[in-house]
């Protein structure tokens, strides 16, 4: 399950950068279909992050049993386990807030969508450094 993370990577970090771009389309033309456009595609986030996160996990363990440092993989692991928290967190604000608090939970949720998408690029980055720079994950050829 380990060889799975980098496929299932991607999407996560792409719903995460998306969604809220969507949702502030909505929100600016007053297109309310945009925006419940818009929350399931934060419900694909939430699912597909769940993914990365199990699959990290083996590439977690994967990566301790060929050797590598847990303090080098923490400063990707620590962060993008708290991924999945963080958009059902939103998600919560997203429709449940929105529900009870108007405009201004709607405004919330996207000021801390783009925050959590700048945070879950981040996140991309330091996964990708540690294969780039650092191998974890990479075989040697024969």
């Amino acid at each position: 399950m380990n060889t799975l993370h980098p496929l299932a990577t991607h999407l996560p970090i792409a719903v995460a950068l998306l969604w809220p771009l969507v949702d502030l389309v909505g929100l600016w033309l007053g297109r309310p279909d945009v925006s419940r456009t818009a929350v399931g595609l934060l419900g694909v986030g939430i699912l597909s992050a769940l993914i990365a996160t199990v699959t990290g996990q083996a590439a977690y363990d994967a990566a301790i049993a060929a050797g590598r440092s847990p303090e080098l993989l923490d400063t990707h692991g620590d962060p993008a386990g708290l991924v999945p928290w963080a958009l059902l967190g939103l998600a919560a604000l997203r429709t449940a807030g929105v529900q009870k608090l108007g405009r201004a939970a709607h405004v919330a949720a996207l000021v801390l969508g783009l925050a959590a998408a700048v945070w879950v690029g981040f996140i991309g980055h330091t996964g990708g450094r540690l294969v780039y720079e650092h191998g974890v994950g990479v075989e040697s050829a024969p």
